[in-house]
């Protein structure tokens, strides 16, 4: 801003308009604000911002919790698979071959230890559960197929620990390192309701038994067709299931509850390989195993946070920068819409004379500024049109009579004939003209009178004599005017303006 102002008033000095204080070059400058008296205006204005008010207060501060610096968690999640004590017997499952025969396909059942039903998975984040294999050796001659005898049966156990890495290690504080035993879990289905019971707390982990991780992913039955083959069942094709671990952050900025919330990738079948003999040149020859079943994939998600002012005065300008959505609504509306918006408009927009004809000499422009200056001048409490001084000289001219003796005309209302054989103007417009005789500002009084005629005349919108005040005011710039006369009087404004602008 300084900078500017420097820059403006050097270019000013340059074309011999220099600043009356050179401390206005550290003024401030503000945009002019308009007041629109209309109670309908001002309450919809008050509603607006009201509503501001309450989604950066509420919404944005403490649904949101926008003051506080948020980091994701870091997530490690540990599975496991356990079969029950006690498996049924095979005879009383419809898909086996020595049951009742009602399911969609019909296979024999074996079963084994729990790590090979969970084969390939290694404990991680993601989880398999076998429902059929199929043994293939290497010249595909021979094929076994089979079902696991009553997965359903068998039980998940899940643990975690989150971690904010870099608020934990920047404070070490254990609230943004936390584990399985310091959380609330539950179990939801893929809409968020919450069941009864889903989730055992054991130890460190998390018991969720299988059969009703598949009845909150909206899976009613494993012997149910599949998606992509109606000829097959679940068992059969196997399936995949995705479980998101949602913890929210408190208040404080940790973690204290997560919800299991299981849902079901529509269109997807579980598949994985296992090669039980790699040795080629072996006599058995090389052997691998077909596996369908259900996959299950953890993912943790949530943040923590901890206060931080730079981050509350961000959200807190963003949110408050949208005071300029509201007015820029409201001025659409008052210079487009609204019934007066001629009158909105004559209050909200101002516009400066034209520019091009001001270059031209046009009269009509030149009054214009008169009018702009005039009113700048009344803003600030000063005379429009200062009266400026005189010398004795001046005052002793025949050339204009002084103020008393214009008093009885005004009185009169009458004008007074001027030495050129024209009238002069009231004796109460006269009194503009009265100079101070104790200054001396080298006048000539021939000079003066031509300039106050002529000024009297562009206020009166009559045509002045341009060529005979042109002549008179250039030969007194040859006899040294702007070298003795630094304050111009009450000269014709108009061609003050229109030379400096030429």
């Amino acid at each position: 801003m300084v900078v500017t102002a420097c820059i403006v008033s050097w270019l000013n000095w340059k074309r011999g308009r220099r600043y009356k204080r050179w401390h206005e070059i550290l003024n401030y400058e503000t945009n002019k604000r308009v007041v629109i008296k209309d109670p309908a205006i001002g309450i919809l204005s008050l509603i607006l911002n009201v509503c501001l008010l309450l989604y950066f207060s509420f919404y944005r501060i403490y649904v949101d919790l926008g003051y506080e610096k948020i980091e994701e968690v870091t997530a490690m999640v540990q599975t496991s698979l356990q079969s029950p004590s006690l498996l049924p017997r095979t005879t009383l499952l419809s898909y086996c071959t020595d049951g009742p025969r009602t399911a969609i396909t019909i296979l024999p059942c074996v079963t084994g230890p729990d790590a090979w039903v969970m084969a390939p998975s290694k404990g991680g984040k993601q989880l398999f559960i076998a429902t059929r294999l199929k043994d293939v050796v290497s010249d595909g001659t021979q094929a076994t197929r089979s079902f696991v005898t009553y997965p359903e049966a068998y039980t998940i156990g899940v643990t975690f620990t989150l971690q904010a890495l870099g608020l934990f290690h920047q404070t070490r504080r254990p609230m943004y390192s936390q584990s399985i035993t310091e959380i609330t879990t539950n179990l939801a289905d893929a809409a968020g309701n919450p069941f009864t019971d889903g989730v055992t707390r054991i130890g460190r982990f998390d018991v969720i038994k299988l059969s009703t991780l598949l009845f909150a992913a909206g899976i009613t039955g494993l012997d149910e067709p599949h998606a992509l083959d109606a000829k097959a069942s679940n068992r059969e094709d196997g399936l995949v299931i995705v479980v998101s671990i949602n913890c929210p952050m408190d208040l404080d900025g940790s973690i204290t509850t997560c919800v299991y919330q299981a849902d079901h990738m529509r269109q997807t079948v579980g598949e994985r390989f296992v090669v039980k003999n790699m040795n080629a040149s072996s006599a058995e020859g090389i052997s691998s195993q077909e596996r369908r079943g259900i996959t299950v994939m953890f993912k943790a998600s949530g943040n923590m946070g901890m206060f931080d002012l730079p981050t509350l005065v961000l959200n807190g300008v963003a949110s408050l920068a949208m005071v300029t959505i509201v007015s820029f609504i409201l001025d659409w509306l008052l210079a487009n819409l609204l019934p007066l918006r001629e009158v909105y408009r004559l209050s909200m927009f101002e516009e400066s004379v034209n520019i091009h004809q001001l270059r031209q000499g046009n009269k009509k422009a030149l009054a214009g500024v008169k009018v702009l200056d005039a009113d700048k001048h009344a803003r600030r409490g000063e005379d429009p049109h200062p009266t400026p001084p005189v010398s004795p000289k001046l005052l002793a001219s025949k050339s204009l009579a002084p103020a008393t003796h214009l008093a009885p005309l005004a009185e009169a209302g009458e004008q007074q004939p001027s030495p050129h054989g024209d009238t002069m103007t009231p004796a109460s417009d006269a009194e503009d003209f009265i100079f101070n005789p104790n200054d001396d500002i080298g006048l000539e009084p021939d000079l003066l009178v031509s300039a106050l005629t002529y000024d009297q005349q562009a206020q009166q919108g009559e045509a002045p004599d341009d060529e005979q005040h042109h002549q008179q005011h250039d030969e007194h710039h040859q006899g040294g005017y702007r070298e003795h006369a630094p304050m111009a009087i009450a000269t014709s404004e108009a061609e003050d303006i229109q030379g400096e602008w030429l």
